[in-house]
């Protein structure tokens, strides 16, 4: 393919991104107060699972929220530049 008809590719794109980073600090406790979930955790996790992954959600939040933060950033700079075309 020659640059030409990238080009005029990249000026045709359309641009979506879907990602779920809907992790809070409470999203854990949400899924635990739900009986299904629960059993369903505990199953896999073992009796102690719920526990463990709320402090693995807990300390990983910050870095979760970061890198949404820049998944969603970078997303943003790339439409700016699209419509800048």
């Amino acid at each position: 393919m020659r640059w030409a008809s990238r080009s005029a590719l990249a000026r045709e794109l359309r641009l979506w991104l879907q990602f779920h980073n809907e992790v809070t600090g409470v999203t854990v406790e949400d899924w635990v107060a739900i009986p299904a979930y629960r059993a369903d955790l505990e199953a896999r996790l073992g009796s102690t699972g719920c526990d463990a992954l709320k402090q693995a959600v807990t300390a990983q939040l910050p870095t979760m929220n970061r890198d949404a933060r820049v998944v969603f950033d970078n997303f943003l700079k790339i439409i700016q530049r699209t419509k800048n075309r």
